[in-house]
């Protein structure tokens, strides 16, 4: 080898030793001549080797992509927490399963006493913490052991319930072993405990005896001094697995599947790691002297030194003979496009769109992707709701209860629920499907509802608290109050009102041009997302019914919107003439409730228009998508007459209640002619009701007709 001599070569199994001598005094200034070194090669990599072993190369990187699947649950358990700790698009799966998973629990029990009872055991436990550490392993080793201790010492409840003690703890997967015959049903679940533990245990030092001494009773008679493990009580601990077959011990962490494109990107970053420390410790070579001006002795000692020094400031002075060149690899390895592929692939090997855990995606793919990430949180809550209605049986049978709760997780809210819910209101409303069936799919149990809304009841009529404020739930007597109940104080109202400006209304008061403006365009915006999103559907939809149902959803979004406007507006007006409360005034409740109901007619109409425009031009030939995008175009125009004449209603009619709790009856009709219809001079001047108003006016979208209000004698 030239300058370079091996004095000792050696080969034992995968390791290697090697000993030389470097014999050239041209690498005196980097190792003293004649200098002898040894090195060894540990694991080199032996593609013929198939063992478990971990395995590494001549720089001692450890080779994933060539090793096979682990099929020991165990290594399965801790290679899938490795790649949940270093692998970004595994943690976020992980990540946005178990929290949107994790919900508070609600206890469902006919029987009231039990309910307290279970509620208190939920409070005064350490279950909150609990389930969402179950949840998070779950998803992570797909295999989660709970050990419930208790029935303790009783303790009282913040709502004053006294309950005995419970705490339930998660076992760590890889110290769990099941052993056994499943075939019979006899399997049995060991703990092994920690290595200096089960040392002391079986030396019996003094330190195991203590730890022993620590344990509850029936723990430490379990304990195996053989080989330091614990069996543990069939009643207390319970397996939850995901995707486990009967005949399998453990289930195989979902991690699992993407080994392969996690193993690939693995190297790939490793490929990157190598290259940028390439870059940071890059390779200086120093040359000086050539054939004809050879390098002196005093000259190479010279630069060795100058090299050897810490400073990182040099100065030096030499003849043109002197050379520094850098070597450094080349930085487009770190192109970031070479992750793609992979990164598909293991968002693919989840069974998770990228569009779950990104921005990506269109409306209809996320939609798909949305619903899909459901089951799987469906599917977990089933495990673990199996999981708690088996302790809760187990609590009931150690405290002498005669039933016990089913639990219910709050619903998934990742779905476009006021979307769904309208439209199942919509469907009940026309007698289409039962009240059981909306309050089981908006996450109620229909019995337990059912026996709540009797209790309210009983409380409304006996005690005239908890009324509802809503005009729509006032079937038979007006809203506000309950029958008998007295005004807190009285209100102020006079028979004979003087005349003042409050009693001549006009269309254009201060503020109203600005919330028509801002309504309108609340409305528009809400019209165009629409549009553009039943447009994304009629290109992926085939079924002509499910896109005139999902239009369904405009009308109720329209109203929820309209409403809100309608009210404040209304609201705002009949204040200006009574200081308190509408829902205290009959009138007013009646009021809103009419202009609320004329605005969703309204709304109704428009919608129904656009869904008979589009079953038209398809009953035409054309297809469904430019059917879709030809409807809204075409009832476009109607939105700012939405805007206008939404204000002005609900300012009249805001107004009209106002009027009438101080004494006014009627009003008079002037007109401005200005913008003037013939409608609008033919009422000039004349008196109507204001009963009679309320339908009248405006005449028309722009009218600018005044009402003066009177009390009629």
């Amino acid at each position: 080898m030239g300058d370079v001599e091996i004095l000792e070569k050696k080969i034992e199994g995968n390791q290697g030793y090697i000993t030389a001598r470097v014999n050239s005094p041209a690498f005196g200034f980097v190792v003293p001549f004649g200098y002898t070194a040894s090195a060894n090669v540990r694991y080199k990599y032996d593609p013929t080797n198939y063992t478990n072993k971990p395995r590494y190369n001549s720089t001692f990187v450890p080779i994933y992509d060539v090793e096979p699947i682990p099929q020991d649950f165990h290594e399965q358990a801790a290679l899938a927490r490795f790649y949940y700790h270093t692998e970004p698009i595994t943690a976020t799966v992980i990540d946005v399963l178990t929290q949107f998973s994790i919900s508070d629990i609600e206890n469902v029990c006919k029987d009231k006493k039990v309910k307290e009872f279970y509620d208190a055991i939920y409070d005064t436990s350490n279950l909150k913490e609990i389930i969402k550490a179950v949840f998070f392993e779950y998803y992570v080793s797909a295999n989660v052991w709970s050990y419930r201790y208790g029935p303790g010492d009783y303790v009282i409840s913040p709502k004053g319930v006294s309950v005995p003690t419970y705490k339930w703890n998660i076992l760590n997967p890889a110290k769990v072993n099941v052993k056994g015959s499943l075939f019979f049903d006899q399997q049995e679940t060991t703990l092994t405990l920690d290595d200096e533990i089960r040392e002391a245990i079986m030396r019996d030092t003094e330190e195991g005896r203590r730890f022993l001494r620590s344990l509850p009773d029936d723990i430490r008679r379990s304990i195996n001094k053989q080989d330091g493990s614990i069996t543990l009580d069939p009643e207390r601990v319970y397996h939850i697995a995901r995707n486990k077959m009967p005949f399998q011990r453990y289930a195989v962490p979902f991690i699992m599947r993407n080994i392969g494109p996690l193993r690939v990107k693995q190297k790939l970053m490793e490929m990157d790691l190598s290259t940028a420390d390439g870059v940071i410790n890059q390779l200086v070579t120093v040359t000086c002297g050539n054939d004809e001006h050879p390098a002196t002795t005093e000259q190479l000692e010279a630069l060795a030194e100058l090299l050897q020094t810490p400073s990182k400031a040099y100065a030096l002075v030499w003849d043109h003979t002197l050379k520094l060149q850098f070597h450094k690899p080349e930085a487009q390895f770190f192109d970031p496009k070479k992750y793609e592929q992979v990164n598909r692939d293991i968002a693919a090997g989840y069974g998770i769109a990228k569009s779950v855990i990104s921005d990506n995606g269109t409306y209809a793919s996320q939609n798909v992707s949305v619903k899909s990430l459901i089951r799987w949180l469906e599917w977990g809550r089933e495990d673990v709701k199996r999981w708690l209605e088996r302790e809760y049986r187990i609590i009931a049978e150690e405290n002498n209860l005669s039933t016990y709760p089913t639990i219910r997780f709050k619903k998934v809210s990742l779905q476009e629920e006021k979307d769904i819910r309208n439209i199942l209101f919509q469907m009940h409303d026309r007698g289409m499907i039962s009240s059981e069936t909306v309050v089981k799919e908006a996450g109620y149990d229909f019995e337990v509802e059912k026996d709540r809304l009797r209790e309210e009841k009983t409380i409304r009529e006996k005690e005239g608290i908890l009324v509802p404020g809503s005009p729509y739930q006032q079937p038979g007597r007006p809203a506000g109050r309950p029958d008998g109940a007295e005004d807190s104080e009285p209100r102020t109202r006079d028979d004979e009102p003087e005349p003042h400006g409050a009693s001549v209304y006009s269309i254009f008061k201060a503020n109203k041009e600005d919330k028509i403006e801002d309504y309108t365009e609340e409305l528009l915006e809400l019209y165009n997302s629409f549009a553009e999103k039943i447009a994304e559907m009629a290109q992926d939809e085939d079924d002509l019914e499910t896109i005139l149902l999902a239009i369904l959803i405009l009308r109720d979004e329209m109203k929820s919107v309209s409403n809100a406007y309608i009210t404040d507006t209304f609201i705002d007006e009949y204040t200006k003439l009574i200081d308190g409360d509408y829902t205290d005034d009959p009138i007013a409740v009646e009021y809103l409730t009419k202009v609320l109901k004329w605005n969703d007619f309204y709304v109704s109409r428009l919608v129904t228009d656009i869904q008979n425009d589009i079953n038209v031009s398809t009953g035409n030939g054309l297809d469904v998508s430019q059917a879709v995008k030809d409807a809204f175009d075409a009832n476009r125009y109607r939105i700012p007459m939405f805007g206008n004449e939404d204000i002005r209603k609900a300012e009249f009619y805001g107004t009209s209640a106002g009027q009438k709790a101080i004494g006014n009856t009627h009003g008079y009709w002037i007109c401005t002619f200005r913008n003037s219809c013939e409608v609008c001079i033919d009422r000039h001047g004349n008196s109507y009701s204001i009963e009679e108003l309320l339908d009248m006016y405006p005449a028309h979208n722009w009218c600018e007709c005044l009402i003066s209000f009177y009390k009629k004698i």
